[in-house]
């Protein structure tokens, strides 16, 4: 176990930084076990879903992910988006001191609370945002 020094900035540092990768570690992990894969094959981009009148929008935090390495597809009332964010030659080049970028395949499952337009959906990827927006049925 580690000892932190909470007398000093650096000690307060690295306290802050091991339960950041603690809690990072446990909320990558947190959605694979519905997915039936094991869970540490995905990891797990953040998201935020908003909610409007004619539509719904999802928001996806995906810097460094092209439109090539995405699948979107929907089954059922769920939104299914999956990758990889590959890892960048920089980072597997000799004398790369440190690294601390999620990689590889990731999946993700929106579930969306009302029935949707399933041949209308748009996605626009721009500066490492995925936005998606996806129409409501109407008259549902």
């Amino acid at each position: 176990m580690n000892r932190y020094r909470l007398s000093t900035v650096e000690g307060l540092i690295a306290l802050q930084e091991e339960l950041n990768r603690l809690f990072d570690h446990h909320n990558r992990r947190g959605g694979a076990e519905e997915s039936g894969w094991p869970a540490d094959f995905f990891w797990q981009p953040a998201i935020d879903a908003v909610e409007e009148p004619e539509r719904y929008r999802i928001l996806v935090e995906l810097p460094g992910v092209t439109l090539q390495d995405l699948e979107l597809h929907a089954e059922g009332q769920t939104l299914v988006l999956t990758g990889e964010k590959r890892v960048p030659p920089e980072a597997v080049s000799e004398g790369f001191l440190r690294t601390e970028g999620t990689y590889g395949p990731f999946r993700r499952l929106i579930r969306l609370p009302g029935p949707f337009d399933s041949d209308r959906i748009e996605a626009r990827l721009t500066d490492g945002l995925l936005t998606v927006t996806v129409p409501r049925k109407r008259g549902a």
